[in-house]
């Protein structure tokens, strides 16, 4: 049985629901606030939902490694953040956790020359 076959238990229903809740006030405040608040909000955002995951039992030593991370940035001060560079390590981490997770990874499949160039 893969991660992807697992229901999540009752209790993540209210979990989802308050990540919702969180995002679409995220989007109210967005117009408002600096640009700087959009990837804070939704590295925050990804948190919440890879601790959902967690919390399901759900264990990927890299989404684990991108969810710490992103605690870590989010009490960094925030004026010498480079968002782009940490986002992008961010993701290429993501994507390896998800590639682990899939049911039957293809393992012909080359991933993006682009993205493999970009440093973690």
């Amino acid at each position: 049985m893969s991660a992807w076959d697992k229901a999540l238990p009752p209790e993540s229903a209210e979990d989802i629901a308050v990540l919702a809740a969180f995002l679409l006030s995220s989007a109210i405040g967005l117009p408002h606030q600096p640009p700087a608040y959009g990837p804070f909000r939704f590295m925050d955002a990804a948190r919440r939902a890879l601790r959902i995951l967690e919390d399901s039992g759900v264990h990927n030593p890299a989404l684990a490694s991108v969810r710490q991370q992103i605690e870590t940035a989010l009490f960094a001060p925030i004026e010498n953040m480079d968002f782009a560079e940490l986002l992008e390590g961010l993701v290429l981490e993501t994507a390896h956790g998800l590639k682990n997770m899939s049911p039957d990874p293809d393992p012909d499949l080359d991933p993006d020359p682009a993205l493999t160039e970009t440093t973690v």
